[in-house]
């Protein structure tokens, strides 16, 4: 959990028992049942989120995806308070909880006026979250005005090194995302 950065202020600072006892208490080399999502019933009158969950294509809760696979987040979202601007908000969060890139999408079209319910499956593509360990800020937005049921920190999951084109380099910090990139030769 440490790196040599690390261990050096603590043993500056006489803290390094202290971090080992963090680390032993606080560290999960696997990610249980509850991390996988929320589900909660509805409260009438709110617009809220029901169920979001890390997913693979098929529905299947997960929380570890291969480099070369897509992440999936599955939402069903309450909103009994409609109106057309609202908007699914979602912020990436790196293991040091640092924003990565933020979703923004409309829900009017995945709104069912009848149940006051819009369902969505949001996929990232695959090879384009760096392997690493990341979480979600989630809410809904009404933009300018306000954002309901804002759940920070959550839906933990990881991707693997499987293989990417930087898996030579294991262990160092190469970023969140892989860049989609050209090299052109300078003209003349």
């Amino acid at each position: 959990m440490y790196h040599e950065g690390n261990r050096a202020l603590q043993d500056a600072f006489g803290s390094r028992a202290l971090a080992d006892r963090l680390d032993e208490k606080l560290r999960r080399n696997q990610f249980n049942d509850d991390d996988a999502g929320i589900q909660k019933p509805k409260r009438e009158g709110e617009n809220q989120f029901t169920l979001a969950c890390m997913t693979d294509g098929d529905g299947s809760k997960r929380t570890e995806y291969r480099f070369d696979e897509e992440v999936v987040i599955s939402v069903e979202l309450s909103l009994d308070a409609f109106t057309p601007d609202l908007e699914l908000a979602m912020r990436l969060l790196d293991r040091y909880k640092n924003s990565v890139f933020t979703i923004h999408e409309r829900l009017e079209e995945h709104y069912d006026p009848t149940t006051k319910v819009a369902r969505l499956k949001i996929a990232v593509a695959s090879v384009f979250i760096a392997p690493g360990k990341y979480s979600w800020m989630i809410c809904i937005n009404r933009p300018g005005v306000t954002y309901y049921d804002l759940q920070n920190d959550v839906l933990p999951f990881r991707v693997l090194e499987t293989g990417s084109a930087f898996a030579r380099y294991e262990g160092a910090n190469y970023g969140s995302v892989f860049a989609r990139y050209s090299v052109q030769k300078p003209t003349p």
